[in-house]
C-alpha cells in the first residue's frame, strides 16, 4: 500500500514498524489536544514509547540507563482551558511557579545575567541587542506592526510577527537559550479574532520544564491578545498554542530517582484509560487569588532583600527576621494584569 493510500493510524504505525527495525533515527510527531494536562499525557507516552534511546546530557556511563528523546510538535487547542495543572509536571512549589511567569513577563531576575546567568528569556525578547547596538523590544515591536497593519491594510493576518532570543555568539556559551523563537498569527472566524502562538525549544527536559516553560508562555499569549486588544479597541481572543521542541527528552537519571520513569507510566497508562485524574486547576494547584496576590508580595520582599544584599530567594522566615510585611508589602501593578 502506498503512504498516500493510508489513513493516519496507518501511518503511524508502519512509522512504528520501521522504528523497531531501525533505530539510528530521532522520532518526530504532531500531537494536538483540547487542554495542558492532556498534551502532558501524550507527549509522555509518544517520547517513552517512540523516543530514540540516547546518551542524554546527564548520563553517567555504568549508573544511568539512556534516556528517551524525540521531536515532538504539540498543538494546545484551548490553552486557557481547565484543568490546567498535571500532577507528574509539578516540580516547583505555587510560589515558584508564579516567580518563573513574573521572571519571564516582567524580567524580575534580568539583574542576575552576568552573575552566574547568561541571559533570561525575558531580556532576550524585550532588550534584544541588535547588530548596530540597539535594544529591540519583540513584543512592543510586533504589537505596533499588527495594529499598523489593521489601521493601514485592513488586515493582520501577516506570518512575519514573531521575536528571536538567539545571538551568534551563544555558541560560546554552555548553556545556550533552549527557546530561539516565538511567533504570533491572527485568524478571524464568525467577526471574532484569534491570537495564536508558536514557541520553538531547540532542547527540553520534559519532565521538570515543559509545563513551566508552557505555564509563562501561554500567559504571555494571554497578555498579547489583552495588549493588543486594547490598542485596536477590539477584542482579540486567544487562540491555540502550538509548542515545537526538536529534542524533547526524558533523562534517563529520573529512573534512578524512586524509578520515576515506571511510576509515570504506570499512572499515565490508568489516566488514558479513564481510570485516574492526574489533573489540577489552576485554583486548586495556585490557591485563590488571594493567594497568588501573597505569592507576589513574598517575590516583591525576596527582590527587595537581595538589592539590599540579604540573599536570593530568602524563606519567609528569614524575610520576617529582616523586618518585612509579608502581608502588606508592595509589588508592581501590572503583576497583576
Amino acid at each position: 500500500m502506498k503512504i498516500s493510500e493510508m489513513t493516519a493510524d496507518e501511518i503511524r504505525n508502519y512509522c512504528y514498524a520501521l522504528k523497531e527495525e531501525n533505530d539510528n533515527y530521532i522520532w518526530s510527531n504532531r500531537i494536538s489536544t483540547r487542554t495542558f494536562p492532556d498534551a502532558w499525557d501524550a507527549i509522555f507516552e509518544e517520547i517513552y514509547l517512540c523516543g530514540t534511546r540516547i546518551e542524554t546530557p546527564k548520563h553517567q556511563d555504568g549508573i544511568t540507563i539512556l534516556g528517551w528523546d524525540a521531536d515532538i510538535n504539540v498543538c494546545v487547542l484551548e490553552p486557557s482551558a481547565e484543568p490546567w495543572f498535571h500532577k507528574l509536571s509539578i516540580t516547583d512549589t505555587p510560589l515558584e511557579c508564579e516567580s518563573y511567569r513574573l521572571e519571564v513577563i516582567y524580567g524580575i531576575h534580568d539583574e542576575w545575567i552576568g552573575h552566574g546567568w547568561d541571559y533570561t528569556y525575558h531580556e532576550r525578547l524585550r532588550k534584544h541587542k541588535s547588530f548596530d547596538g540597539k535594544t529591540i523590544d519583540w513584543v512592543t515591536l510586533n504589537l505596533e506592526r499588527i495594529v499598523d497593519d489593521y489601521k493601514k491594510k485592513g488586515r493582520m493576518s501577516g506570518r512575519d510577527y514573531a521575536g528571536f532570543t538567539g545571538y551568534p555568539t551563544d555558541n560560546e556559551l554552555d548553556d545556550k537559550p533552549c527557546l530561539q523563537h516565538i511567533q504570533w498569527r491572527i485568524t478571524e472566524s464568525n467577526s471574532q479574532f484569534y491570537l495564536h502562538q508558536f514557541v520553538y525549544f531547540r532542547s527540553r527536559d520534559f519532565f521538570k520544564a515543559w509545563h513551566e516553560n508552557a505555564y509563562a508562555l501561554s500567559d504571555l499569549q494571554r497578555l498579547m491578545a489583552k495588549w493588543l486588544s486594547e490598542r485596536l479597541e477590539i477584542e482579540i481572543n486567544v487562540g491555540s498554542y502550538y509548542d515545537h521542541s526538536s529534542s524533547l527528552h526524558i533523562y534517563g537519571l529520573y529512573e534512578n530517582e524512586n524509578e520515576l520513569i515506571t511510576n509515570a507510566k504506570n499512572r499515565v497508562e490508568k489516566s488514558l484509560a479513564g481510570e485516574s485524574d492526574l489533573t489540577f486547576t489552576t485554583e486548586q494547584f495556585m490557591g485563590s487569588e488571594n493567594d497568588i496576590k501573597q505569592y507576589r508580595r513574598i517575590i516583591a520582599t525576596r527582590l527587595d532583600a537581595m538589592a539590599k544584599g540579604h540573599g536570593t530567594k530568602l524563606p519567609e522566615v528569614k524575610l520576617t527576621e529582616l523586618g518585612y510585611d509579608l502581608d502588606t508589602f508592595p509589588y508592581p501593578a501590572e503583576w497583576d494584569e
